[in-house]
């Protein structure tokens, strides 16, 4: 697909196998709407990866932050994309919930299980939709 800026959608995720479905659900919603799906580790470049992901977020329409796994990374991430005023989509799997950080606790979170994914990818495009121009839509 066309590299358009602003019409990426960047996944920040813990890399674990056992998010996979997780994270083919994500690629199949940011599809369906007719978004580029950019997740990090997919990316050809022989760049610092920081620099990278500084680039991708800058230059994408929002960030999806799952907070699985409660990766150091994907807090930074978010971080970045709230200072560039970019929307943030915060997703987390059910049993983590209950260790999030307080400053995320308050945002209104998207949770999954790997038995509801189909509801979560519900959930997840309507929220899209409701950040980015609805008028795309």
């Amino acid at each position: 697909s066309q590299n358009i800026a602003g019409k990426k959608i960047f996944l920040a995720m813990k890399f674990d196998d056992k998010l996979k479905p997780y994270r083919e659900k994500v690629r199949n919603v940011v599809d369906n709407l007719k978004y580029e799906f950019m997740v990090i580790d997919e990316k050809e470049h022989d760049n610092y990866i920081p620099t990278e992901i500084e680039y991708e977020i800058k230059n994408c329409a929002c960030v999806i932050a799952d907070l699985t796994g409660h990766n150091n990374g994907v807090y930074y991430e978010a971080g970045l994309g709230k200072g560039l005023n970019k929307h943030v989509i915060f997703t987390c799997e059910k049993s983590a919930q209950k260790d999030a950080h307080f400053d995320v606790k308050q945002i209104n979170t998207i949770f999954w299980s790997e038995n509801n994914l189909e509801e979560f990818a519900e959930k997840l495009k309507r929220r899209i939709r409701s950040v980015l121009n609805p008028s795309e839509f």
